[in-house]
C-alpha cells in the first residue's frame, strides 16, 4: 500500500495529545492507529521558580512527542495552533506550544491549522464542545486506547480525550489544506519515478 505517516499534535502546558495516521496517497483517506496523551502537573511545595516548572513541564511533552516522531516516523505532522488567550498565563502556554511546533518542524514538515478548521473537518460545527470532538473520534476510531473511568457501573469517557481527539481533528483538518495536498503530490511523483 502506498502510504504516508502522519502526526497530529494538540499542544498545551498540562495535556498535549497527539494521533498517529496512515494516510494512503492513492486513495486521499487515512486511518488513525495510535493516540496518546502527555500529562504534567505543576511541582508540588514551593520551587526555585514557576518558570523553571514551566521549562521541566513542556520538556516532559516535548520529549513524548519527539519519542513519537522517533518510534513511527512520519512524515509530515498537523499541528492545531493555538491562536488567542484570556490571560497572560493562557498567553504563555501558547508561548510553549509554538515553539513545541518550531522544534517538529526541525524534524518534519509541518501544516499548521487552526482551532476553527480542526472542529470543522472533524465534528463539523465550528465551536464544536470538547464532548463532541470527543464523540466523533471515538465513534471513528473506537478501537482505540480512549482514556474511560467506571461511574455507577456505566464506562465514560474521560475529558481528558479531548487532547487526543483534537490531534485526530489536527490530521483530518490538515490533510484537507493545499499545503498537504502539494506535499503528497511531490512524494507520489518521487515514488513513481
Amino acid at each position: 500500500m502506498n502510504t504516508v505517516r502522519v502526526l497530529g499534535v494538540d499542544p498545551s502546558l498540562k495535556n498535549t495529545g497527539i494521533a498517529i495516521a496512515n494516510y494512503n496517497l492513492d486513495q486521499g483517506d487515512y486511518e488513525i492507529i495510535h493516540i496518546d496523551l502527555f500529562s504534567t502537573e505543576p511541582a508540588k511545595g514551593k520551587v526555585v521558580r514557576k518558570s523553571s516548572d514551566d521549562v521541566e513541564r513542556m520538556s516532559i511533552a516535548l520529549e513524548g512527542v519527539m519519542a513519537t516522531i522517533d518510534k513511527y516516523k512520519p512524515a509530515f505532522a498537523a499541528g492545531e495552533v493555538p491562536v488567542a488567550s484570556q490571560s497572560a498565563r493562557g498567553a504563555f502556554s501558547n508561548g510553549g506550544c509554538h515553539m513545541m511546533f518550531a522544534a517538529i518542524r526541525w524534524r518534519i514538515p509541518l501544516v499548521q491549522v487552526s482551532p476553527m478548521e480542526v472542529k470543522v473537518a472533524s465534528a463539523g460545527p465550528k465551536h464544536a464542545a470538547k464532548e463532541e470532538m470527543i464523540e466523533w473520534a471515538v465513534a471513528k476510531w473506537p478501537g482505540l486506547p480512549w482514556h474511560t473511568y467506571k461511574r455507577l457501573g456505566k464506562m465514560l469517557m474521560h475529558a481528558n480525550n479531548e487532547h487526543m481527539a483534537d490531534a485526530c481533528g489536527a490530521i483530518a483538518a490538515g490533510v484537507k489544506t493545499q499545503q498537504f495536498a502539494q506535499a503528497t503530490a511531490m512524494l507520489r511523483q518521487m515514488r513513481a519515478a
